[in-house]
Parts: C-alpha cells; sequence; structure tokens
C-alpha cells in the first residue's frame, strides 16, 4: 500500500472518532491565582481552557481584583472534594462583589471571560448568607448574566435558601456561554439591600482537548486529500 494510501486510510479512520471534551472545575479558591490579588484582571489556563477574570467599578472603569484567605465557613464536603478552599473565592476590593444602586452598569462587578465558548452547569458562591446580621430575609441575592457566542444573554438571581455556611451552589445548562458577569444591583433584578457575595467556582463542560484537536485535524486533512484523489481519477 502506497504511503498516501496509508494516510488516507488512517485519516479516514481518525476523522469518526469523538472529539474528546474535557469537563472541569475553574476554581476561584485555589492557588493558581496567587498574584492576582489586587490586578485589574488575571488569566489563567484550566485544562486548555483561558478564563480572563475582571474588576469593573460602577462607573465602568477598572478595579481591583481580591483574593483573601478562606475563613472556614464552607462545609467540609465541598473543601477539598470540590473547591481547593485556600482562597475565600474572587470579590472586588475587599473580599466580596458588593450591592450597588441603580443599574448594572452602575455597580461593581466581577467579568469573567473564556477564550472558547463552553457549557456551564454550576456556579459556586461564598459568603452569600441568609438574615443574618444586617441580612435581611429572605437572604442575599447574586445577579448573573450570561452571554452566548451566537449573540444575546439571559440573567437571574442566586438567592441563599438556608442560614449557616454562605455557599451556595446554583446548578442547571448554559450553553455556548463566552462570557459571564456577576453583580448585586437594585435595579436591574432587584438584590435586597446589602447584598454580597464571592465566586467561589464555575463548573463547565465542553473544553475541546488537545489530543482531541489534533486528530479531529489530521482526519479533516485526510478526507481532503481523499477527495483529491478522487477527482485526480475521474479527470484521467
Amino acid at each position: 500500500m502506497s504511503g498516501i494510501r496509508k494516510f488516507l486510510v488512517l485519516s479516514a479512520g481518525l476523522s469518526v472518532l469523538p472529539v474528546a471534551a474535557s469537563a472541569g472545575m475553574i476554581d476561584f479558591t485555589s492557588g493558581v491565582w496567587a498574584g492576582a490579588n489586587g490586578n485589574a484582571s488575571a488569566t489563567r489556563s484550566f485544562d486548555g481552557l483561558g478564563v480572563t477574570v475582571r474588576a469593573i467599578n460602577g462607573t465602568g472603569g477598572a478595579n481591583a481584583l481580591s483574593f483573601t484567605g478562606f475563613d472556614g465557613k464552607v462545609p467540609g464536603s465541598v473543601c477539598g472534594p470540590v473547591l481547593a478552599c485556600r482562597y475565600d473565592g474572587v470579590g472586588i476590593v475587599d473580599d466580596e462583589i458588593s450591592y450597588g444602586n441603580g443599574r448594572k452598569e452602575d455597580v461593581e462587578r466581577v467579568v469573567v471571560e473564556f477564550s472558547n465558548a463552553v457549557t456551564v452547569t454550576g456556579i459556586h458562591f461564598f459568603d452569600l448568607f441568609f438574615g443574618t446580621g444586617g441580612d435581611p430575609a429572605p437572604g442575599e441575592m447574586a445577579q448573573v448574566q450570561a452571554f452566548f457566542a451566537g449573540g444575546g444573554s439571559t440573567g437571574f438571581g442566586v438567592q441563599q435558601a438556608d442560614t449557616g455556611t454562605g455557599w451556595e451552589f446554583w446548578s442547571g445548562t448554559l450553553a455556548d456561554v463566552t462570557r459571564i458577569e456577576f453583580f448585586a444591583d437594585s435595579y436591574r433584578l432587584a438584590s435586597p439591600e446589602f447584598s454580597d457575595f464571592a465566586l467561589a467556582g464555575i463548573e463547565v463542560t465542553g473544553v475541546p482537548e488537545p489530543a482531541g484537536l489534533a486528530l479531529l485535524g489530521i482526519g479533516l486533512a485526510g478526507l481532503a486529500l481523499r477527495r483529491r484523489a478522487a477527482a485526480a481519477r475521474a479527470e484521467s
């Protein structure tokens, strides 16, 4: 069998292999964020996915990201098995994303951007409390706005439903997401007064593995060569 024919056979076989996709946690409590405290933005890689986090103030300008030490208020079932809990999540200036008056554009917010579109299946929050201290019942609320690769966005609130640790988990499916903004306002989705929280983690799927991308490239190249060979035979 000639070299090109062997390549065509191999490539054709590879082209039908599924491209692997990783599922992972973007952990904002992990030591990977060392050195990001006080910066306006920081970029890290998680299983080949580039993740950039930015701090925005109430006038749209840059603010300072906050990664403070973990305060130990999260259940043991979360710290270790799910999140690293070296830091207390990402906040702005102090240790949290704090409530403000007005629209989303009028309050501070954390923006998370992905190098390619992902499916978000879960979001972890820290310091989101229910009716304690100065926080009114039924509890603090984090606002989330996800933006999609094809355009458009969706927004929703995540509210603490129980007293205790301040950890809250949102579970759902947001497909083809390229950016998420986190904030607590008084207008757009009506967070209760005094709401503040930290972003602890985002669970994602749909991140192409480098090996899978390589296989896909070889497969496509093989198909192109096969079509050229077929066209040449037809002309002869």
